[in-house]
C-alpha cells in the first residue's frame, strides 16, 4: 500500500495556518517586487536568485520556528533544519524567481508540508494574480481568487488535438518528444502553472529538465 493511502485528514486549523503564512509570505514578495530595486546574484547551478527570495523564506522560517519548533524544514534557499516532530515543510519563497528578478509578474510563493504518511498539504499563493490555490489530504483543493474559495475548474477536452499543454523546462526534452507534442496537442508556454490547470486554462502541464532534478529522464504531471 502507497504512502498517503487512508492516511487521516491533517488538522483543519494546521491548513489554515499554512494558508495565512503563505498569504503574508506572498504579501513580502509583491512588496518587494514593486519595490524601487532589489539586489540580484547567481547561485553556484548558474539560476537567478535575489534578496527577496532570502527575505520570503527568512519569514516563513520564523513563523515556522515559533508556532511549530519541532518541526523540519527545507528551504529552496537555506536548505534543510532537521526537527524531531516527524513533519517536514517545504518552502519555495519565489517559484519563478527568473519572472520576478525580469519584473514579470507570474511569480508565486510555495509551502508544503509532509508527515509520517507522506504529502499533508500545499498552498500556492500567486499574490500578483491574486490567487491562491490550498489542498490538504482528504481535504479536497480550493482556488481563493480575491478573497473568494471556488472549486476547481477543469477543462474537458475529448480530443487530444485541442487539448492545451503547458511546458516547463522544455529545453530539458529531446526534440523528437517536443515534435511530438507540438503535432498532436496545442502546446503553450506558461499559463498559470497549476492553477492554470486548476482554473480552466490548460488541460495538462509537462515539467521535464532540471526543475524536477533530473536532466535526462522524463515526467509527466
Amino acid at each position: 500500500m502507497g504512502p498517503g493511502i487512508n492516511a487521516p485528514p491533517p488538522d483543519r486549523e494546521l491548513l489554515d495556518f499554512a494558508v495565512g503564512l503563505a498569504e503574508r509570505a506572498g504579501s513580502l514578495a509583491a512588496e518587494r517586487f514593486f519595490a524601487a530595486d532589489f539586489a540580484m546574484t547567481l547561485k553556484a547551478d548558474g539560476t537567478e536568485v535575489t534578496d527577496a527570495d532570502v527575505a520570503v523564506e527568512a519569514l516563513i522560517r520564523t513563523e515556522l520556528a515559533e508556532r511549530f519548533p519541532a518541526d523540519g524544514v527545507y528551504g529552496e534557499e537555506t536548505g534543510d533544519t532537521v526537527g524531531t516532530s516527524g513533519r517536514r515543510w517545504i518552502i519555495d519563497p519565489i517559484d519563478g524567481t527568473k519572472y520576478f528578478a525580469y519584473r514579470i509578474p507570474i511569480f508565486g510563493t510555495n509551502l508544503a508540508l509532509e508527515d509520517e504518511h507522506g504529502s499533508a498539504l500545499a498552498v500556492i499563493n500567486q499574490p500578483v494574480a491574486r490567487q491562491l490555490i490550498y489542498a490538504g489530504r482528504d481535504c479536497g483543493c480550493r482556488v481563493r481568487i480575491d478573497g473568494r474559495d471556488l472549486e476547481p475548474v477543469l477543462r474537458d477536452t475529448p480530443d487530444l488535438a485541442a487539448a492545451r499543454v503547458e511546458l516547463v523546462n522544455p529545453a530539458g526534452w529531446p526534440a523528437d518528444v517536443l515534435l511530438a507534442l507540438h503535432r498532436r496537442t496545442r502546446i503553450t508556454g506558461h499559463l498559470g502553472g497549476i492553477g492554470g490547470l486548476l482554473t480552466g486554462l490548460v488541460d495538462a502541464i509537462v515539467i521535464a529538465g532540471p526543475e524536477m532534478g533530473t536532466k535526462t529522464s522524463h515526467r509527466y504531471r
